[in-house]
């Protein structure tokens, strides 16, 4: 059988999905070594699946690059917004003070 190489094929595997971030990478490299071989590869449906799930894993390992680079964002968005807040009611405090206190 020879193998031409394809994108993703089939629905995302439900084990893959509960896995975490370290799991996957260590999934990842267990298929890596499972294609290692001396000599010469017979390719079998088992090598195919193999080819498959790495490319799924993969792309969960991107998917989550991507939702940490996106909550990142949102994280110093929100450290912004409070960064301002903050700035604006230490202004409106030292304002408050020095109309208590009559200072100019």
């Amino acid at each position: 059988m020879a193998y031409i190489p394809t994108d993703i094929t089939g629905v995302l595997p439900a084990h893959l999905v509960a896995m975490n971030i370290n799991q996957l990478i260590n999934a990842l490299k267990n298929d890596a070594d499972a294609l290692l071989v001396n000599g010469r590869m017979t390719i079998t449906s088992i090598l195919i699946n193999i080819n498959h799930e790495i490319k799924h894993i993969i792309g969960l390992i991107i998917a989550h690059g991507i939702q940490v680079e996106q909550r990142a964002r949102q994280t110093r968005k929100e450290l912004n917004t409070s960064i301002g807040l903050l700035k604006y009611l230490q202004k409106v405090t030292n304002a408050k003070e020095r109309e208590i206190y009559g200072i100019r």
